[in-house]
Formats: C-alpha cells, structure tokens, sequence
C-alpha cells in the first residue's frame, strides 16, 4: 500500500502555511482517466535497485509503502495498477512490483542490531539479500555473468510464463550456457557494441546461428535475433506478428557459493509455509501455471499452480542449480490414484522436463518424516546428470533436484536434499 507520494512543488492549493499542498486524494475512476498525473515530479535516475524494466530519465514520483520501502511510481504506470497500489493489499497481491515500480535503496543502508530483548536471546539479523556482482569495462565484460529470463515474445506471441520462469542463461568470455535447472546448451557469440543498434551473432551447439542485436545495462539484456538462421538482422528491438523474430528480456541474478561454507547454508520457507529447506545462498521463488493434461469436456488444457524455489551457482563457464518446487493436486486426487501411480507420472513428468533422450540410471526410495518419496538419477543425452527427489505430502507434491554433479557435489546436494522438513495442511 501506498502511504505518501511526492508531489510537484509548484502547485499552489490551500494549505495551513501557505504555499503548494501536500494532501491530495487520488481520483477514483469516475473522477479522472489518469490519477498519477497530478503527482508526476521527477525523472528516474536508477538507483541501487535496478531489477526494474524503468529506463532512466522515465518521469514519474516517489512512494513510500506501507512497510517502509521507496519506489519510483512511472507515469506510464496504468491507473487500474495505481489505484491498486493506494488501497491496503493491492502491493501484496502483484508478484511483479519490483518491475512496475523499482525499489530504491539507501547504499548506505544498514541493519539495526536490537541486542538481547526482555525474556529472550539475543535477536538475529536477517541476512542481506545476495546482489549479483555486476562486471565494470566495455561490453565485453559488462555482458558476462547469470541472466534470467523475464520476458518473451516470438512472432508477436508471448513466451509461455512457465517457459520465462525456468529459463537461465550464463555468459562468459565468448561463450554461453542456456537452460533451465541444471539442464542447459552451449553456444558461443560475438558482439560489436560500435553499431546502431548494437549487434550479436550468436552460434548454438549444433552450428547454427542467428545474427540479432542488444541493448545493455548493468541489469537488463534485451536481445533481439531471427529464427531463420540466414534471415537479415533485425533494425529494433521488437518482434511483432510475422516478423520472424525472437525477443528476450533478461534480468542479471546473483550467482550462490559453488564450494559453500557452513554459514552460507541458512533456512528458507516459502510463502506457503509448507515446508523448510536449507539452501546455500539467498534463493528466489516465483509462481507458475503449467499444463498437467487436456481437459475433453471443456476442450481446454489443463494447468496447475506451482511455486518454484531456486538458487542457481556457478564455476567456471558452467552452471547448475539447487530448486524446489511444489503442485497442489486435486483434492483426494493423489490418494485415489495410488501411490505408485503417483509416482510413475511424477517419473514421467521429470522426463519430459528434462532434454529429449534423457533416461533414468537410478531410483530409490526417501522418506522426510512421515512422507514417502523417491530419488532419481537423470542422465542427458550431452552428458551431466541431476538427482531429484519427490515426496507425496497430502494433496501435495514437492520436487527437490540438484545438478549437475560438475558444479554442486554430492556432498553439498546431499546437504540439500536431507534438510527438507515439510509441515502439516
């Protein structure tokens, strides 16, 4: 929720000690198609959070939240957004805040230590969110390092949001790893920053390639390439409806330990409270939908809610990742199906999350607590493997999978696995 907003200091309107007034109602939707306009005061200048698509120099004003945070709001922001964000659960209720509307934060922000309170032990800090490490020099250097992808768009259709949601690239000098979750392809590129717009030509792992342009900022890479592999290369950044080409958005993310210590592991339990994990690092969680079946009465494909927990890490030019995800099922679903049922369609479903060719060496079964699960070796068809492991918990099903073993040992993907405490529903 919105508590203040900066206003332009040249309006003049009655106030107690004269000058412009500073208390101002926001124009509901029969009163005004554009509420923000009034408080529209300043330009957007960055800022330390950068996770935004904003450009610098885009007008706009300044918020402070209910819970204390300040955000550049974007005049181009839409008034049904706006007036969301001025009522008490709007902000709660918009996974993507943080690109409508960047947080600004303070680089000398610091955290307050209590000390030990009446009764009870001495109060812990919760620890600094990881920033990703964001290279300094030309572009060459600038370009490198783990990007996930926001946004899609082919041909003027929209990447599925479950597709955005999984997919990482990791660039390094030269080269690059696409994929999602441990599974990911090489290729390598080159660019030239000295053109208008600035060009890539990209080449994937079985020769091909694609001659397409970028943009670059500390946080953002937008790419723009052809499908047609000898196709002319693009003039702008947009892939409208037969254009024949492909569109990405893609936020920098921090890399977690790839040799963790014993302080970097810490607890993580997600907004549903329905479980606890240790992860090495600060990980991300984010809400998809993805299709679990055709539905033959109403013609429509079927999809489920799942939130996914990641935390990718990095060495060399490789990377892998540590990821939990949980389904909710259908009520009584998954006990009339059977448990072996269960689980051979929750075998298959790793398949066919994984490349085509893949296979499974190995299958044994888990517990945590009173949940049954099972653990699968996943071999690629390039090489690399990942374990994962499912439980049955209720109506729900919760996925654990680390990999590749090049980049977290098993000791660490052990570590992993064995935390995991799911609580009740």
């Amino acid at each position: 929720m919105i508590a203040f907003l900066a206003v332009p200091g040249d309006h003049k309107a009655p106030w107690l000690a004269g000058g412009g007034a500073t208390l101002r109602g926001v124009a509901d939707v029969d009163e005004g198609p554009q509420p923000l306009a009034p408080f529209v005061c300043l330009k957007y200048e960055g800022g330390a959070d950068k996770k935004s698509a904003v450009p610098v120099g885009t007008k706009g004003t300044l918020a402070v939240m209910g819970d204390g945070k300040v955000r550049f709001v974007p005049a181009m922001l839409p008034p049904a957004t706006f007036r969301a964000l001025c009522t008490i659960d709007g902000a709660a209720a918009m996974e993507n805040l943080d690109e409508l509307c960047p947080v600004l934060r303070d680089p000398n922000e610091r955290v307050i230590k209590t000390g030990k309170l009446p009764g009870k032990g001495p109060a812990k800090a919760s620890a600094p969110k990881a920033e990703p490490v964001i290279p300094k020099g030309p572009d060459s250097e600038r370009i490198q390092g783990l990007w996930k992808v926001v946004r899609g768009t082919e041909d003027g259709k929209a990447m599925p949001a479950e597709m955005a949601g999984l997919m990482r690239v990791l660039i390094t000098k030269g080269t690059f790893a696409i994929g999602a979750i441990g599974k990911f392809e090489k290729g390598s590129y080159t660019i030239d920053p000295s053109k208008s717009p600035k060009e890539i030509d990209l080449v994937s792992p079985k020769g091909e390639g694609g001659k397409g342009i970028y943009e670059l900022t500390d946080r953002r890479l937008t790419l723009c390439v052809p499908k047609d592999d000898n196709a002319e290369r693009p003039k702008k950044l947009a892939a409208p409806k037969g254009s024949g080409l492909a569109l990405m958005t893609l936020e920098r993310i921090a890399l977690g330990p790839s040799n963790p210590t014993s302080k970097d592991w810490q607890d993580f339990t997600p907004k549903s409270k329905a479980y606890t994990v240790r992860f090495p690092g600060d990980p991300t969680e984010a809400k998809l939908e993805v299709p679990i079946g055709f539905d033959p009465q109403t013609k429509t494909l079927k999809k489920a809610a799942l939130s996914l927990i990641t935390l990718e890490v990095g060495k060399g030019e490789d990377f892998g990742a540590y990821a939990v995800t949980e389904m909710q099922a259908d009520a009584g679903a998954l006990k009339q199906q059977g448990e072996e049922n269960a689980f051979k369609g929750a075998k298959e479903g790793a398949l066919k999350m994984s490349p085509p060719g893949s296979r499974i060496t190995s299958e044994k079964a888990v517990k945590s607590g009173d949940h049954n699960g099972r653990e699968w070796l996943v071999a690629f068809p390039e090489g690399g493997t990942a374990r994962i492991r499912v439980y049955l918990a209720g109506d729900r099903v919760v996925s654990m999978q680390a990999g590749p073993p090049s980049v977290i040992a098993d000791k660490d993907a052990d570590a992993f696995f064995d935390s995991l405490k799911i609580g009740k529903r």
